[in-house]
């Protein structure tokens, strides 16, 4: 992983960690011990993506015999930020090509894939009309314009 895109992923949880840490000292204590977090699965693992594409992840905690554990993300995340955009119910919104590291923190630990975003695909190619009338042997230049099925060029 280049050193920004670790930098960032450790301040992330640097920070996740401090308010989870505060947010556990000032809840009331509970009554029955919860098995503590040791994997976090993060599904769908390898989806074929492109660019303007959303898509809902799912994170399943499990213990260190791997029985799932009844716990929910806090924070979820993509890295680098320009590339993807995470909401709060781990849908993620996919803004340019490259490779985004999608992460859930669940119980204090974090859990991470890696996604592959490729560009959108063609839909339609627009051709420039010509600016002068074309005659029978004449040669002419076409400009044309591939777009993606948002009409974005591409």
């Amino acid at each position: 992983m280049p050193l920004r895109k670790f930098l960032i992923v450790a301040c992330l949880l640097a920070g996740v960690t401090a308010m989870s840490s505060s947010a556990i000292a000032q809840s009331p204590a509970a009554t029955a011990p919860q098995a503590a977090v040791k994997t976090i699965e993060i599904t769908p693992t390898n989806p074929e993506l492109s660019v303007g594409q959303k898509l809902k992840f799912t994170a399943v905690a499990k213990d260190a015999s791997g029985n799932v554990l009844n716990e929910k993300p806090s924070v979820w995340f993509a890295v680098p930020f320009d590339l993807a955009k995470a909401g709060d119910d781990g849908t993620v919104t996919f803004y340019e090509t490259g490779e985004v590291m999608l992460g859930a923190i669940v119980g204090g630990k974090p859990g991470f894939i890696k996604v592959t975003v490729k560009p959108a695909p063609v839909a339609r190619i627009d051709i420039e009309p010509l600016k002068t009338a074309l005659v029978v042997g004449g040669i002419t230049k076409l400009m044309p314009t591939a777009r993606t099925s948002g009409g974005d060029p591409r």
